[in-house]
């Protein structure tokens, strides 16, 4: 079975931390290429600051207090000038399309068209897709459903483990749900949830889903997995930013693009 990304990695606390922050830290990662020579506190406090920003700063947020850090991470931790210079010059996932791939220019465009696109939604496994029905991309992000250890196919009747089943779900546009206080404190709350969650209707019969129901798509900060939610961990606000500018419901197709994976 496959991570979300290739583990070649650059030293053991490289490693360590891929191991335990998953694509979260991959996210990080992006943003600031040193983050792979620093502690695991240093990167849990930068992942943290991404969601205890307001909405529509995260970005922003985690460029200031990277800023700010900066300089203490170079006392503590060796980091030189030339190590600054490549963490400034560095693509940050919001609007680097080879990384989130998301379409902005589309996406401001869904309230100004007279005829709105139908919009609809496909996960794979690893990637959770929007397109339109022209098959234009509106954002592609990665995902994740099931543990670790039960992604795979074979898995998707196991309860409150695997996968969630193959077929198609619904988000609903009135059933988002934004978390505010108290959970924006709780860590071991966002941990699993993050700032924003969608309920997955099913639109199959209870047998096809295996009795299987009470999904959602979220975000989270972990990267450990999920119940049989849809994890969109980190990128959980690019699709949030499609959703919210289209202002209706999405139907998800679940489809496997193998066994495992």
């Amino acid at each position: 079975m496959n991570n979300l990304f290739q583990n070649n990695y650059e030293s053991e606390n490289d490693r360590k931390l891929d191991k335990k922050f998953s694509y979260n830290y991959q996210v990080i990662k992006n943003m600031y290429p040193k983050a792979s020579e620093l502690p695991e506190d240093e990167v849990r406090g930068i992942i943290r600051k991404y969601y205890q920003a307001p909405k529509g700063q995260e970005e922003q947020a985690i460029k200031d207090y990277i800023r700010q850090k900066e300089p203490e991470w170079q006392q503590l931790y060796g980091l030189d000038d030339e190590d600054k210079e490549e963490a400034e010059n560095a693509n940050s996932f919001w609007s680097s399309s080879d990384k989130m791939n998301i379409h902005f220019n589309k996406i401001d465009n869904l309230s100004k068209r007279k005829i709105k696109p139908v919009l609809r939604a496909e996960f794979n496994g690893e990637k959770f897709t929007v397109v339109d029905e022209d098959n234009n991309v509106y954002g592609s992000f990665r995902a994740q459903s099931g543990f670790p250890q039960f992604q795979y196919k074979g898995a998707t009747n196991v309860a409150d483990k695997g996968p969630i089943p193959e077929g198609k779900w619904l988000l609903k546009y009135s059933d988002i749900e934004d978390f505010k206080m108290p959970y924006d404190e709780n860590p071991s709350f966002l941990n699993s949830w993050g700032r924003r969650r969608i309920k997955l209707t099913p639109l199959l019969s209870p047998e096809k889903r295996f009795g299987r129901d009470g999904f959602y798509l979220h975000g989270s900060y972990n990267g450990l997995g999920s119940a049989g939610c849809i994890d969109l961990g980190l990128e959980m606000p690019g699709f949030s930013r499609i959703i919210d500018a289209y202002g209706d419901d999405i139907p998800v197709t679940v489809k496997y693009k193998s066994d495992s994976w």
